[in-house]
This record gives structure tokens, C-alpha cells and sequence, in this order.
């Protein structure tokens, strides 16, 4: 210790020494491998008469919602909701019946999802039946 100016300066010595033993870890073993939302299936829920017409309506997980092309006794054809005359989405979806699965079609939407769509749906719905 040395005193400068009535202050106190402590200075360290060279012969200090730490019996803690320093363990490093990687980073990538804290990382949790889960899959991307873009490469995972979303989820999917149909809503009896929620379309503004009253047919059924498929929305997904992600926000984008299907309106029903055609059926047979084990399939369901679902079209992307959004087809205007400027605007035209081509994506589709294919639901079996047994077991109940869906399968996401070749082609991607070319518009951006509404999150939240299906707490929408599901509120027009109940409005619209009151």
C-alpha cells in the first residue's frame, strides 16, 4: 500500500494467486437445435361458418387462412383465402381424413401472414351468429 496525498492506493503484488478453477463453455451448448418456423408444419384449425358466406374456413398457425375448394370422402382441397382480381395467391393445402392430416401444397404464399387471424375469424364468426 502506498499513500499519495492522504489517499490510499493499493497496488497488487505479483505473487497473487487463485485457486478457482476457471472452466469455459461453448456457446453451442447452450444453443437449442429446434427448427424454424418457416421449415416446421404449422398447425391447423378449421372454423365451421367462418367464412364471411358461412362455409367453412381453415387457418393456420402462422396466420394465413384457406377457403374450401373441393372435397371427396377422404381428402379436402383448401385454397388460400386471398384471390382478388389483382392479387391471386396460389397456395393450397390438402387435408386427409383418416388419419386427420394436412399437407402444405408445392406452392408458398405471395403475400405476408396476418398473425392473430384466427382469434379474428373465430370473433366475425360469433358476431355474425348473435
Amino acid at each position: 500500500m502506498v499513500l499519495v496525498d492522504n489517499s490510499i492506493i493499493v497496488t497488487p503484488t505479483t505473487n497473487i494467486s487463485f485457486h478457482e478453477d476457471v472452466f469455459e463453455r461453448s456457446m453451442e451448448e447452450d444453443m437449442v437445435c429446434e427448427p424454424s418456423s418457416a421449415t416446421t408444419v404449422p398447425e391447423f384449425t378449421v372454423v365451421k361458418s367462418g367464412s364471411q358466406k358461412g362455409k367453412d374456413k381453415l387457418v393456420d398457425a402462422n396466420g394465413y387462412t384457406y377457403v374450401k375448394k373441393s372435397s371427396t370422402e377422404r381428402k379436402v382441397y383448401w385454397r388460400c383465402s386471398i384471390r382478388t382480381s389483382k392479387h391471386r395467391c396460389g397456395a393450397t393445402v390438402i387435408q386427409t381424413m383418416y388419419p386427420d392430416e394436412f399437407v402444405t401444397g408445392k406452392i408458398t404464399h405471395n403475400h405476408p401472414s396476418q398473425p392473430g387471424k384466427l382469434h379474428a375469424v373465430i370473433q366475425r364468426k360469433e358476431v355474425s351468429t348473435n
